[in-house]
């Protein structure tokens, strides 16, 4: 036997094999990068949510500060500086409403990229809306980057939650 009768796998073959093989790793990253996007997307809503259903959860607790509740998410999202004030003293039901909005407003602001929150009626339901959004989504309705649509329907895209308030 000389080395011309044996055959084995060309310059060619092995490229056409290489190119192949990244082709198939690169489609296998790609989902990877896209499920963890998918990933970080559903955890930040998720801490949204808890934000603001522990948030309802203390209003329905207080409801004698229901207007000061109401003033203070009609001005835009404070920068609160310190924890509830109220956990170390006894507090009236304004200041506790008050404690309530600051410690709302410190959980988003750690939680959440670029958050704002918008108080409004709400499209769909009678009362008031608290609508919370992040990272680029305007907390709105209506146009396009707002939070929903004009019929009230969160956008596919948006990065937001909303809150019937009581």
């Amino acid at each position: 036997m000389t080395g011309r009768d044996q055959r084995g796998m060309g310059l060619a073959e092995a490229l056409v094999a290489l190119a192949l093989l990244a082709v198939a790793l690169n489609g296998l990253l790609a989902a990877q990068w896209q499920a963890r996007q998918l990933q970080q997307s559903a955890a930040t809503r998720l801490l949204a949510l808890q934000a603001l259903q522990d948030f309802a959860a203390r209003w329905r607790l207080n409801p004698r500060g229901e207007s000061r509740y109401r003033l203070a998410l009609a001005r835009p999202l404070p920068h609160p500086t310190t924890v509830d004030a109220c956990e170390s003293q006894a507090c009236d039901a304004e200041a506790r409403a008050l404690a309530d909005v600051g410690a709302l407003a410190l959980q988003l602001r750690r939680d959440l990229p670029r958050v704002q929150w918008q108080l409004q009626p709400c499209l769909d339901a009678p009362g008031s809306c608290l609508l919370v959004a992040w990272s680029g989504t305007e907390a709105s309705a209506g146009p396009e980057g707002g939070c929903l649509d004009a019929s009230g329907v969160r956008l596919a895209q948006a990065h937001c939650s909303v809150l019937l308030l009581p």
